[in-house]
């Protein structure tokens, strides 16, 4: 399973896995050992255990399910439009199936720290945090953007206000095509 990982948030890490590769689209999450693979990929984002997870076709519906709300919240943030309540009540549905709290962990002479536990199975505890990390973006005034460049379908949070791409081979790809289409405007008709 391959996809454009960008090292962004959990939430657009999932988004991010349909994509467009020479202008056709393409969905990493085919089958539930794709699912997988993704999870291994980002289990450092997340906040419940996954080790030893084995998806079940059933698992991969539920994260594609998820997948689909999200890009249609993503996508009306970046466009500074009104969500779809079935989209919103999707993921928070998803983050309410995995009820987590904070444990505090204090023995012998050791500093005490916080950790976070979460009631729910392995994929519950997943889809919870997908969903929890699309909350925060949403609600936490990070500004998500749709890349610019043509053909692109992916999202990114944007730092700058200038930031119009998802990457560098994007904005190359957006700079080649806006000089190209210029380059044929000023030759004129054949």
């Amino acid at each position: 399973m391959e996809y454009p990982q960008l090292g962004l948030p959990l939430a657009l890490e999932l988004v991010n896995t349909q994509f467009a590769l020479g202008g056709q689209p393409r969905d990493a999450l085919q089958t539930p050992l794709d699912l997988q693979a993704w999870i291994e990929l980002n289990s450092h984002q997340l906040d419940t255990s996954s080790h030893g997870l084995e998806p079940t076709e059933g698992d991969l519906e539920r994260f594609r399910e998820l997948r689909l709300a999200m890009r249609g919240l993503f996508g009306a943030a970046a466009a500074g439009g009104s969500p779809n309540t079935a989209d919103v009540r999707t993921v928070n549905d998803a983050s309410a199936a995995a009820p987590r709290f904070e444990w505090l962990d204090w023995s012998g002479a050791q500093t005490p720290r916080a950790q976070t536990m979460s009631v729910a199975d392995g994929f519950a505890g997943v889809l919870a945090a997908v969903a929890r990390s699309a909350i925060g973006l949403l609600a936490g005034g990070i500004q998500v953007q749709q890349c610019q460049a043509p053909g692109c379908v992916l999202f990114f949070t944007r730092e700058t206000r200038r930031r119009q791409w998802c990457s560098a081979a994007c904005g190359n790809r957006a700079r080649v095509a806006r000089h190209y289409s210029r380059h044929k405007r000023q030759m004129g008709p054949a």
